[in-house]
């Protein structure tokens, strides 16, 4: 029999390299499968964390898109507490992000939001969603109207964990449908009492073309209000639009203004473009313009014209809005002005050359008298030596000639003196302008006093009858004494004097206080006399303008009149026809409303 070692070698013999071969097979399979795992599970990192890079993405993707939306976005957790806010929420309140983070949503709600809130907190925690309009208290004090949409959250397992509202602010719509409410009202009212029967279907119509027909009606009263011509061009230079100023400046009835036709065609009816047109050059410059000329329709007239490029918000094509301005009165002004400028250097000028010529003329004044003294002394003597010399001659003349010619010197020298004197008076008075009006509390009745007495004479020597309404115990006003007696002065003169050969002159003083700021004091000065026809009427304020001889005035009264007006800034009109009168009312504002003055 074979020994039981000698079997057990052999089967260990055998057995091992049989367990090794399986070992080695063990580890090349496990090996495999770990590769196979290791492969799977890179796959699996790197899907994971491609999908959480996309995440992450989407993430950012949808926080920017919350943050940028136009409505607000509220979420808030189980316990009402706010979870998230996007800006736009927080700037729709007054808060910023973080200072609403955290809050309880109560704080922001007043009380009927409060009770809306809690009373339907149940319907969101069973998934219900919700709209209902709330007003949030602004973070100063002010209430704002908004449309809230709250959609309820869970968690895998479906429990409610809170909730996110989508919010809007409808302020204005709240405040547009308060307003379309009165409206609705109101047309209502008008068509009940025209129909029962139809009464909701007209309201309807009635509502939408009431309000387009007033909303163009508003566009084309406003289009047409302005008083220049405006004219729209389109880049083709075709006619779009014209209100009513333009359509009068041209000349143009509505039956005859055909849109869409070329400018020049319409506007001037001409085949060819105006010669020198600014327009092109505007539209393709796409800046304001501006340029003068002589007036298109009239070339008396001096005119400005302002081209203005419009650029509609969904179109790159420009058209051109053209406005005529007539500046002829405004440059007449202008010439005015200078023209007051320089009869103010005028006035310096001539002040000096009065006061230059005054002097020596008050010493000749002053010394003619004296000699002609002196002379009446020596002609008796002169007299008696000629009366014995029948031949006496002086400066190649008989005595006699001599002693006419000497009394006529005197009295020459002497009229020449005054002439002189009335003259310089005159310059004086012309240039006389007060820097400023010295105004003081006064007695209007001691100034009218105070005139009445200095033109006393000459009232009595033209007028027949004078007449005065003053009422009785006229308030005391803020003004200038001086400058009230110089207007009432030259304008009582200038009535006595309307018709000096007027047997029948009547003038009437009134005086009138009105409970009026603009129109407070108002002083008239009425005469029947030759009156003052249109021509004249424009020129009776120039200096130096008169129709009177040389010996009743220099044509400075009533231009000074009109300077102490404006001074104390009042106005002077004047009412007057030929051979029936004149009437000057001068008015002043109540200074001591506008001031708030008192005594």
């Amino acid at each position: 029999p074979v020994p039981l070692t000698l079997i057990l070698k052999y089967l260990l013999f055998i057995l091992v390299p049989i367990l090794f071969l399986l070992g080695i097979m063990g580890l090349w399979y496990l090996k495999r499968e770990v590769a196979q795992k290791t492969q799977n599970l890179n796959k699996e990192i790197k899907y994971r964390k491609q999908v959480g890079e996309a995440l992450q993405k989407s993430e950012q993707k949808y926080r920017q898109l919350v943050e940028q939306l136009q409505e607000g976005i509220w979420a808030i957790d189980k316990d009402v507490n706010t979870t998230y806010v996007n800006p736009r929420m927080a700037e729709m309140i007054g808060y910023t992000v973080d200072e609403m983070q955290g809050k309880h949503l109560f704080a922001f709600m007043d009380e009927r939001g409060v009770e809306i809130s809690q009373r339907n907190l149940e319907r969101r925690k069973q998934g219900i969603k919700e709209q209902h309009d709330f007003e949030l208290i602004h973070k100063n004090g002010q209430r704002i109207y908004t449309s809230m949409e709250t959609s309820p959250i869970t968690d895998e397992q479906g429990n409610y964990i809170g909730a996110l509202a989508c919010v809007a602010d409808i302020t204005d719509r709240r405040k547009a449908e308060e307003e379309l409410s009165k409206l609705n009202l109101e047309l209502e009212e008008r068509v009940k009492q025209r129909t029962e029967q139809l009464e909701e279907e007209i309201a309807e119509r009635v509502q939408a073309e009431t309000r387009l027909a007033h909303t163009q009606k508003m566009l084309k009263a406003v289009f047409d209000g302005i008083s220049d011509p405006l004219v729209l061009l389109g880049r083709d230079m075709r006619l779009k639009m014209l209100n009513r100023a333009a359509a009068d400046y041209y000349g143009l009835s509505e039956d005859l203004i055909i849109l869409e036709s070329k400018c020049h065609q319409m506007l001037r009816d001409s085949a060819a473009p105006c010669q020198g047109c600014e327009v092109p050059t505007a539209i393709s410059s796409g800046k304001i313009t501006q340029f003068e000329r002589k007036g298109f329709m009239d070339p008396e007239m001096l005119e400005k014209v302002y081209l203005y490029p419009v650029k509609y918000e969904d179109s790159n094509v420009w058209d051109i809005l053209i406005r005529i301005s007539d500046i002829t009165e405004q440059r007449l002004l202008e010439e005015q002005i200078i023209q007051n400028e320089k009869m103010a250097s005028l006035g310096v000028l001539i002040s000096s050359v009065a006061h230059e010529i005054n002097n020596p003329i008050s010493f000749i004044s002053f010394n003619i008298p004296i000699l002609r003294d002196y002379i009446e002394e020596l002609m008796p003597i002169v007299d008696a030596y000629a009366a014995e010399q029948p031949d006496f001659e002086i400066c190649n003349m008989p005595y006699a000639d001599f002693h006419e010619d000497i009394s006529k010197l005197l009295d020459n020298l002497d009229h020449g003196s005054v002439r002189i004197k009335a003259s310089v008076s005159n310059l004086k008075e012309f240039s006389h302008v007060k820097d400023k009006v010295e105004e003081k509390w006064i007695d209007l009745n001691l100034v009218i006093e105070s005139v009445l007495s200095i033109s006393q004479i000459q009232l009595l020597k033209n007028v027949k009858s004078f007449v005065t309404h003053i009422p009785e115990n006229l308030p005391k006003i803020w003004s200038d004494p001086y400058a009230l007696e110089q207007i009432l002065l030259n304008l009582l003169i200038n009535a006595a004097q309307a018709a000096s050969d007027k047997k029948d002159l009547e003038i009437v003083l009134s005086v009138e206080i009105r409970n009026s700021w603009l129109n407070h004091l108002i002083l008239e000065v009425i005469d029947n006399g030759n009156g003052i026809d249109e021509k004249t009427k424009k020129k009776i304020f120039d200096p130096f303008f008169t129709t009177k001889s040389l010996a009743e005035g220099t044509g400075l009264g009533l231009y000074v009149c009109h300077g102490l007006v404006h001074s104390l800034r009042g106005r002077i009109e004047v009412e007057s026809e030929p051979e029936k009168g004149s009437k000057f009312r001068v008015i002043f504002p109540d200074k001591d409303r506008r001031n708030k003055k008192r005594l």
